[in-house]
């Protein structure tokens, strides 16, 4: 697949997309442009890096506080869906003693689900996760979510680009608008 040319840039919209990962640890002076540096840590997120993404977008100079609790609580649950249970213990009593009652929001299946430090901290009480009344926790469509935050934070102009090109093709096809005014 190789890297994607940035004047063709889309972002990865689910997991479904065949991936390949070319070299994961690659370091932010490897990328030409933030589209990507983009596309890379999307990758790294859809396939269960979500660490490794945070720390490429970190080294790369760009603020990563609105990142830190939506990728380290998806790192928490591969660690669950791979069944790496005191790990995961491990991994956040380190990674969340200051968020213990924060939570964040993802649209997925065209809901928005809160996801909070204490919900997915309850998934250690099964031992089968993933036939609890959590379980919702673990959808893939989680990472698909992320990886799309990913990318409006790492590539801003390019994002809001998008959005207002899809919103002027809406604008067109109802014939209320021809050109779009930001």
């Amino acid at each position: 697949m190789g890297q994607r040319n940035t004047k063709y840039y889309q972002p990865l919209e689910n997991s479904d997309e065949l991936i390949e990962l070319e070299n994961y640890s690659a370091t932010p002076t490897a990328f030409h442009s933030s589209s990507e540096l983009s596309y890379h840590c999307q990758k790294l997120v859809i396939l269960g890096y979500p660490l490794e993404a945070y720390n490429l977008i970190k080294s790369a100079s760009i603020d990563t506080s609105s990142l830190y609790l939506p990728l380290h609580t998806l790192e928490f649950l591969e660690q669950i869906r791979h069944k790496k249970f005191l790990e995961a213990l491990s991994f956040a009593q380190k990674s969340f003693p200051s968020h213990k009652n924060s939570s964040f929001s993802v649209k997925i299946h065209k809901k928005t689900l809160e996801i909070s430090v204490n919900d997915i901290m309850g998934l250690l009480c099964y031992e089968s996760p993933e036939q609890s009344p959590l379980s919702y926790l673990l959808d893939p469509a989680i990472k698909s979510s992320l990886s799309i935050l990913v990318d409006s934070i790492v590539n801003p102009q390019i994002s809001k680009k998008r959005i207002c090109d899809r919103l002027c093709c809406c604008k067109r096809r109802s014939r209320v608008a021809d050109k779009c005014v930001d």
